[in-house]
Parts: C-alpha cells; structure tokens; sequence
C-alpha cells in the first residue's frame, strides 16, 4: 500500500496491470516488457520503470491520475522511502500469480549475471 496525496492505494498486479504493461510496447511481448521494467525497477531503481509499473498497477483507480503519480515520484519519495517502495514491487510481484513466473526468470538473470 502507498499514500499519494493522503490517500492509501493498494498496488495490484491483476489483468489490467498486464494489459496496461502490454499497452507500453508494440515491438516486445508481455512478459519481456514486464521483465524489464521489474529488472530494472527494483536493481537499478530506475525510476522510469517504477513510474510506468506504478502506473500500471493504480489504473485499477480511475480517479487517481497519471500526473498524481509522477508528482507523488518526484516530490514525495524520500531515497529511504525508494528503497520501500521497490522492496514493496519486489514483494508484490512475487506474490500475485499474474507476475510470480516473470519475477522468478528477472531474479534467476540477476543471480546468472552476478555469477
């Protein structure tokens, strides 16, 4: 859960969060858009990628608008609070079933590649 302007949010990672990721890219499948910006989100903390995930996972919240997020991004979160915020991701997407076997594959990358 987050708080944009006072308001608490859960993040949810269902079918709309994937038909949002699947909206990002023409050119990559699904599953390689999402792996990217979970890859890149929570070990570069790049903070593109966890505005477009973050995104993703509030349009579920017709009422909270794109702008709301960036400014929640950009003013809002603390370094400390980055590094919550992308342990939540990290946590979330390991537990939802629509991203558990993407962030599986992202972590067994990360560990080839620091191998």
């Amino acid at each position: 859960m987050i708080t944009i302007n006072g308001k608490e949010y859960n993040l949810f990672f269902g079918m709309k969060f994937l038909e949002e990721i699947d909206g990002l890219s023409s050119d990559k499948e699904v599953n390689e858009e999402l792996a990217y910006l979970l890859a890149t989100a929570i070990y570069d903390e790049n903070l593109l990628s966890i505005s477009k995930l973050l995104k993703a996972c509030l349009v579920t919240y017709p009422s909270l608008t794109k702008n709301e997020i960036d400014e929640y991004l950009e003013r809002d979160v603390t370094p400390k609070e980055l590094k919550k915020l992308v342990g939540f991701i990290k946590n979330t997407a390991k537990a939802c079933n629509v991203t558990q076997r993407v962030m599986a594959e992202v972590e067994k990358a990360i560990k080839e590649a620091q191998a």
